[in-house]
């Protein structure tokens, strides 16, 4: 992830610069956390896919989101352990997790 790409009138176009800079530290975690694991932030909350790579059994994450604590945890189901979401032990179905109070710890459970 280069911090500037030459346009085309420089001397080498396209070619990219600045690529193990800080800044780019944190588009490379960003990209992780929200392109392969599926977890991002939105205006009403934060969002999980629940998805998995083929090959993996699950992972484990925890992501500060407005002051608060989340930690994550999906995981494929077990024999006749049902696929869905949970929040701190209730089943929740929505889009977005519910918001936490700053300061606050909230256990979110995905099984797919």
């Amino acid at each position: 992830m280069p911090g500037n790409v030459n346009g085309p009138l420089a001397p080498r176009p396209g070619q990219g610069g600045w690529t193990w800079y800080t800044g780019a530290a944190a588009w490379y975690l960003r990209a992780l956390v929200e392109g392969v694991l599926g977890v991002s932030a939105r205006l009403d909350g934060l969002s999980v896919a629940g998805d998995l790579p083929a090959e993996w059994d699950g992972f484990r994450l925890r992501r500060r989101f407005r002051g608060a604590t989340y930690d994550i945890d999906v995981h494929r189901a077990a024999p006749g352990e049902p696929p869905g979401r949970s929040v701190d032990g209730r089943p929740h179905s929505g889009a977005a997790l519910p918001l936490a109070a700053p300061g606050a710890v909230m256990a979110v459970r995905v099984v797919v």
